[in-house]
């Protein structure tokens, strides 16, 4: 991204915007997926294999532990260049620590397990009987005075599962400082070397904690052959421990902002319909100031519903929401347009398709209790004799929604609205864990998704219907002057 996006960027996040997207055909692609990249993640994978590291870190002061691994390093160093022996694999992870030499793993071992309170900080792993070289640590650490348990560990995960943490950065750079120490990491220049020897009293950390994850994930390559460990310690966790519900700590409920009143809603639907009868000029059929008029009732209909029996925080209100849109880009587009021809079109395209549902319901064996047969053959027939209807079963404009707003100047309000609304109309999977699920608080569990126990109060959508539906309201006062009531409250 370039510094001048960034500076665009109104949310402040450090993600590429969408204009850094890539498109190819209907799927965008971020800049980092746009070559081959195999994600090997800290929390799923390699968290577990440096756990002594963040119980050390989350334990003892963060001086002692550096302190800890610089003794380690500097052993290390000494025993790469004293010893002709130069194993392949080489690591203080979990599974390269029993694959140490044994002169080397001896001395590293007494280093980490040299101070008492280290020691105690160590006493969850005894929970695992199946970390690789259990029985190394079980010796180091036999005779403790505390017994083994799980808080310690979950403080530990909890503060290292975010893998740009200060505590997770630092189990990172002890894994590469050793590899550093022993060979194995060769990197280009002497002062990316003296930013992980001198680590963290060199450099300006704000460019050197980055460096030093974005180069631990590409020593992937350089670790032992992976283990089941990873898997086994999270499997492990999950069956040992419970899922925790997360606490609400709000406490006081969130005051939303009065968009309007039913009192409001009723003034102004009392004002269009005295307006439509004010504006009729012929009782034949009218294409252009039915679909006007009609939109607006329909919209307020909508939000008469949103104000009396829905809670503007519940899923079905985003459904409304996104019906509120679609009408008023649709009349946006008429008006814009505002061809005989096309507001024809829709209306004869609205009879087909209850035309259409008529015909499919009729070879329904099963009966639908949602929708009244006889009504629906009404308006099938409502303009004209159903046999000279024609289905269209594509676009009433043969175009899209999408490109409805964009022609008519509109593209900011189908931005703001159309894509999340319809995840929620879709059942598309983002809306339904929104919605249903919640992170699990036990951080032993990778923060995963466990079910809500009742549905989560969402956003009020209540101040964008009134502003939907009021926009609604200017295109009928476009079409048909004058026309000034709205329903939005004005402060």
């Amino acid at each position: 991204m370039t510094k001048k996006r960034k500076q665009q960027r109104k949310s402040g996040r450090s993600a590429s915007s969408l204009a850094d997207h890539q498109r190819r055909g209907k799927t965008l692609t971020p800049p980092l997926m746009r070559h081959p990249v195999t994600l090997w993640a800290w929390s799923d994978h390699r968290l577990p294999e440096m756990l002594w590291a963040c119980l050390l870190l989350t334990t003892l002061p963060r001086r002692q532990v550096i302190g800890i691994m610089r003794r380690i390093a500097t052993t290390a160093r000494d025993w790469s260049q004293e010893t002709a022996e130069k194993p392949k694999d080489l690591a203080i992870t979990h599974s390269g620590l029993p694959d140490l030499p044994q002169e080397l793993r001896t001395k590293v071992m007494a280093i980490i397990c040299e101070d008492l309170a280290a020691r105690r900080a160590l006493a969850p792993l005894l929970l695992f009987p199946e970390l690789p070289g259990y029985s190394i640590w079980h010796e180091s650490l036999d005779e403790l005075d505390v017994k083994p348990d799980w808080p310690p560990l979950m403080t530990a995960v909890a503060r290292t599962l975010y893998h740009q943490s200060e505590e997770a950065t630092d189990a990172r750079w002890m894994k590469q400082f050793f590899l550093l120490a022993v060979g194995k990491l060769h990197l280009p220049t002497q002062e990316m070397v003296r930013q992980i020897v001198q680590y963290p009293d060199y450099g300006d950390l704000r460019a050197v904690r980055p460096f030093i994850r974005a180069s631990e994930i590409g020593m992937v390559g350089l670790d032992p052959p992976p283990t089941n460990w990873a898997t086994t310690f999270w499997t492990k966790c999950l069956n040992e421990t419970p899922c925790m519900q997360r606490t609400s700590t709000q406490s006081s409920p969130v005051i939303s902002p009065i968009g309007t009143t039913a009192e409001q809603i009723a003034s102004v639907r009392k004002d269009v319909i005295e307006h439509f009868f004010a504006s009729l000029h012929t009782t034949a059929t009218d294409p252009r100031h039915d679909t006007s008029f009609g939109t607006a009732l329909y919209s307020l209909s909508i939000l008469e519903e949103l104000v009396g029996i829905l809670a503007p925080t519940s899923i079905m209100t985003r459904f409304a929401l996104r019906t509120l849109l679609e009408c008023t880009l649709t009349l946006v587009y008429l008006a814009y347009k505002d061809d005989p021809d096309l507001w024809k079109s829709y209306r004869v395209y609205g009879a087909g398709q209850a035309k259409l549902a008529l015909l499919k319901l009729e070879e329904d064996e099963g009966a639908a209790q949602y929708v009244n047969v006889e009504e629906l053959e009404e308006l099938a027939n409502d303009d004209a004799w159903e046999e000279f209807l024609e289905i269209n079963l594509g676009h009433w404009d043969r175009s899209t929604l999408l490109r409805m707003a964009e022609e008519a100047g509109m593209r900011s309000l189908y931005d703001r609205y159309y894509p999340w609304t319809s995840a929620y109309l879709h059942g598309h999977w983002s809306a339904i864990r929104d919605s249903s699920f919640q992170h699990c608080m036990n951080p032993l569990h990778r923060l995963h998704r466990i079910p809500r126990s009742g549905a989560r109060p969402l956003p009020d959508v209540l101040v964008d219907a009134c502003a939907i539906v009021d926009e609604t309201l200017s295109v009928l006062a476009n079409l048909y002057p004058p026309f000034v009531p709205r329903v939005s409250l004005r402060s």
